[in-house]
C-alpha cells in the first residue's frame, strides 16, 4: 500500500538509509530536516521542528511541485520521527534537552491535529545515559528500561514516550499499541 509519510531527521545516521528504503519501496516520502538529503527519490523540506508553526506548516503543506495538479491537497499517512540531537556534546546539555523534547512535542501534537494515524518514532541505546558516560558507567540494574536512565540526554528521549498521553489522538498508550483504544497506531522501541 503506497503511503505519503512525513519523515522527520532523514538526513540523519539512520534516516539517511531509511528515507530512501522506503521511498524506494513506494511509498512518497518528504524528509523533513534541517539539512537536506539529496536523494532523487525523496522529497527534501527544510524544517526547524522546534518550531511549531513551522512544524504544523510542513506536515500540513504540500511536498512536491507536482502536488499543485492534484485536484485536493494530500494529507499524511504517517510520521516517522527519527530527528534529535543525536548525542550529547554536540550543543549545550540544556539546548540537546530542548530541542530533543520540544521537537518531538511539536511533531506529534501537530500529527495528531491533523489526523495522521500512524505515528513511528525512534531513539537508541544512548538514550540509557551509559554510552556517553564518563568512566565507567553501569546500569543501575538489569534489565535497563527508561527508569533507569541517568544523562540529560536520555531524560530527554526517556520523556518522550510518556508525553503521548498529552495528545487526545493517541491512546495514551507507549509504543508497539495496535492503536485499538482511538484508532490511532503509535510505534516506538521504547517498552
Amino acid at each position: 500500500m503506497f503511503m505519503r509519510i512525513f519523515f522527520t531527521g532523514g538526513s540523519g545516521k539512520a534516516g539517511r538509509h531509511v528515507a530512501p528504503y522506503l521511498a524506494e519501496h513506494g511509498h512518497q516520502v518528504t524528509n523533513a530536516d534541517l539539512v537536506p538529503l539529496g536523494h532523487s527519490a525523496v522529497a527534501d523540506l527544510r524544517v526547524d521542528l522546534t518550531d511549531a508553526g513551522e512544524t504544523y506548516s510542513a506536515l500540513a503543506g504540500l511536498a512536491t511541485f507536482e502536488e499543485l495538479d492534484l485536484p485536493a491537497k494530500p494529507s499524511y499517512d504517517a510520521v516517522v520521527h527519527f530527528a534529535a540531537i543525536p548525542a550529547i556534546l554536540r550543543e549545550s546539555d540544556a539546548a540537546t534537552y530542548a530541542t530533543n523534547v520540544l521537537s518531538t512535542f511539536n511533531v506529534l501534537e501537530a500529527a495528531t491535529r491533523l489526523g495522521v494515524r500512524k505515528i513511528v518514532f525512534a531513539s537508541s541505546e544512548t538514550t540509557y545515559g551509559i554510552c556517553f558516560a564518563q568512566g565507567e558507567r553501569r546500569p543501575l540494574y538489569l534489565p535497563v528500561d527508561e527508569d533507569g536512565v541517568r544523562r540529560t540526554y536520555g531524560v530527554g528521549s526517556a520523556n518522550c514516550p510518556p508525553r503521548m498521553s498529552l495528545f487526545p489522538n493517541v491512546a495514551g498508550q507507549l509504543a508497539r499499541t495496535s492503536g485499538a483504544a482511538s484508532g490511532v497506531a503509535v510505534y516506538s522501541e521504547a517498552r
